[in-house]
């Protein structure tokens, strides 16, 4: 997502694949400032890349990490934005329960609900 809570890319994965194996592919040619992730994404490899572009991590450290690493946390708070939009695709049921078998029509829908909630913000009313 952009600051402005615009959806960039996503990347389709499997339930038993970890957060932090699809962040290279997910970044694959953008250019940010700042990082925020969720402990899913604290690795060691993700924080050196990222320390080589001079780029801000702001990932909370694994609970089993031995040297907590610090990070921004009043900038973390803006992370709710992920979460609200995560929280808008499960409006859909069709999203929720993954009734659509192949990934191609799994993804054509959720990048459907994606971009009528960049657009205009939609909601589904209940």
């Amino acid at each position: 997502m952009d600051g402005d809570g615009r959806i960039l890319r996503l990347v389709p994965t499997g339930g038993n694949v970890a957060d932090c194996s699809t962040f290279f592919d997910a970044t694959r040619g953008l250019r940010p400032s700042v990082v925020l992730a969720d402990r899913g994404y604290d690795s060691n490899n993700i924080r050196a890349w990222l320390g080589e572009r001079k780029i801000v991590a702001v990932i909370p450290s694994k609970k089993n990490r031995t040297v907590h690493i610090p990070h921004d946390a009043e900038l973390y708070k803006k992370r709710h934005v992920v979460e609200n939009f995560f929280g808008r695709l499960k409006d859909f049921c069709r999203v929720t329960l993954r009734r659509d078998k192949t990934v191609s029509s799994y993804m054509g829908f959720v990048l459907l609900v994606a971009t009528l909630v960049n657009v205009n913000g939609f909601r589904l009313c209940r």
